[in-house]
């Protein structure tokens, strides 16, 4: 299955509807799908931070069995949904979650077979809560994570690090050589960025990071008021760290 007329119809009327959410004005090329899938399925090398964090806190840090769920945020037209199909990833392994409702119902005609959420990825946790799932390994995001209000990525952030097993990984594709999260942000968070590949056959073309869990000082159990508490958590942060370089 190809991206087809009505792909590129929907894609780009997205597109007009919210410049601001959607990058391009067309979906994912073949290509970087398919390298996208190539390095969420391959092993995820520990980090030497990770690893010195095992090995001196390890009594304080809990264990999860690994899952085979990939989870997948923000499809779009489904290029990247079709390269893991066409990797052969399980279907009951596919979580995808879709916040346009008419791309949503796009993707469920042209995949019928698959179970797409219209959910907002803010609401990741709860979402995978309600499906008795509490920790995946890996994460494919196709969000526009640079281009959103700080306050809105830092909740989808805040979302990944609380789904994701230590050590594991999401992995995001930017437009332009700048990591797609503020280093301010991966410090606060825990994460460490990684760009592993160039994809030069997509308009634009794109580079693809791996942005991986290794520690976090965050209360993730906080169930209300989570913005609030968030917003408040990294202003601490930000004023700690003003007043360490003074």
């Amino acid at each position: 299955m190809t991206q087809s007329l009505s792909d590129y119809f929907h894609f780009f009327i997205r597109w007009l509807s919210n410049p601001r959410e959607i990058a391009s004005i067309v979906p994912s090329s073949k290509k970087l799908a398919s390298a996208l899938v190539k390095h969420t399925t391959a092993p995820i090398p520990s980090h030497p931070t990770l690893l010195n964090y095992l090995n001196s806190d390890a009594s304080q840090l809990i264990f999860y069995p690994e899952t085979d769920i990939v989870i997948e945020l923000g499809p779009g037209t489904g290029a990247v949904t079709q390269a893991l199909l066409k990797n052969n990833t399980p279907i009951a392994h596919l979580f995808i979650i879709e916040k346009d409702p008419t791309m949503a119902l796009h993707m469920q005609k042209k995949f019928p077979h698959l179970l797409i959420y219209t959910a907002d990825a803010c609401e990741l946790k709860q979402l995978l809560s309600q499906q008795n799932i509490k920790k995946v390994k890996r994460v494919i995001s196709s969000l526009p994570l640079l281009a959103m209000p700080n306050k809105i990525r830092r909740m989808i952030l805040y979302q990944l690090v609380c789904v994701l097993e230590e050590g594991g990984a999401f992995f995001q594709y930017t437009y332009g050589a700048q990591c797609p999260i503020p280093l301010e942000e991966l410090t606060f968070f825990g994460l460490t960025a990684t760009p592993i590949e160039k994809v030069w056959f997509n308009i634009p073309p794109a580079r693809i990071w791996r942005i991986q869990k290794i520690k976090t000082q965050l209360n993730l159990e906080v169930h209300s008021f989570e913005s609030a508490y968030l917003e408040n958590a990294f202003q601490s942060f930000e004023l700690l760290q003003y007043c360490k370089e003074s």
